[in-house]
């Protein structure tokens, strides 16, 4: 129980640390944080998550560039 509260709090956090989004980038923050959090549970490896959120501020870069609103 204590690990999933821990987890719940660091969502928290990561979605509140984005507050210069606005509410919207706080909410996908959040969601993120979650998906990330639930992977490294499942999988007990740093590794994937690091490598999907470097593909996932990658995807965003190249969004920018090319004037892809997301």
């Amino acid at each position: 129980m204590a690990m999933w509260a821990a987890a719940a709090i660091q969502i928290v956090f990561f979605g509140l640390s984005h507050s210069y989004q606005g509410t919207t980038g706080v909410i996908e923050t959040a969601i993120s944080g979650l998906v990330f959090t639930l992977i490294y549970l499942r999988t007990r490896s740093l590794w994937y998550v690091i490598i999907m959120h470097g593909f996932w501020d990658l995807f965003g870069i190249v969004a920018l560039f090319l004037g892809i609103g997301m």
